[in-house]
């Protein structure tokens, strides 16, 4: 994952080699911070699991994105757009295009973004297009 790609408030996983707790395994958690250590040439990323009420500073390589599946998009606020074309998801004028091949991604506007195939990289391409944090509620 590529933490040039991360802001403060984005939601990631802890990677498999990262369990200070057992029941962070696939629980998602929210970057508070990035910062760069020195000494071992990597970024620290500290993150906070709020059913917990817990945080941690985990190396970047401990951290890895979460897939935008429909159940994502919809704790997201997205909205399907028809009824009979249930792969289609919108919030305001922003669309997201589910397993439809190469279209299969964000649009706005009838133009194809960037791919967005995390959440993070969503909630990023939201914040650009409107100013406005996503409201997630993982």
């Amino acid at each position: 994952m590529k933490v040039n790609e991360l802001r403060i408030g984005n939601y990631v996983y802890a990677d498999d080699r990262f369990r200070p707790i057992p029941e962070i395994k696939d629980a998602p958690l929210i970057v508070s911070e990035i910062s760069n250590n020195l000494y071992v040439r990597e970024y620290f990323i500290s993150v906070f699991y709020t059913s917990k009420n817990r945080g941690w500073d985990v190396l970047s390589s401990l951290v890895k994105p979460i897939p935008v599946t429909e159940e994502i998009l919809l704790k997201c606020g997205f909205k399907v757009v028809h009824p009979e074309y249930k792969d289609i998801y919108a919030i305001r004028n922003i669309e997201y295009l589910v397993g439809c091949g190469s279209k299969s991604g964000l649009h706005w506007n009838g133009y194809q973004l960037l791919k967005t195939k995390y959440l993070h990289q969503l909630q990023n391409a939201y914040y650009a297009i409107t100013g406005e944090e996503l409201e997630v509620k993982l």
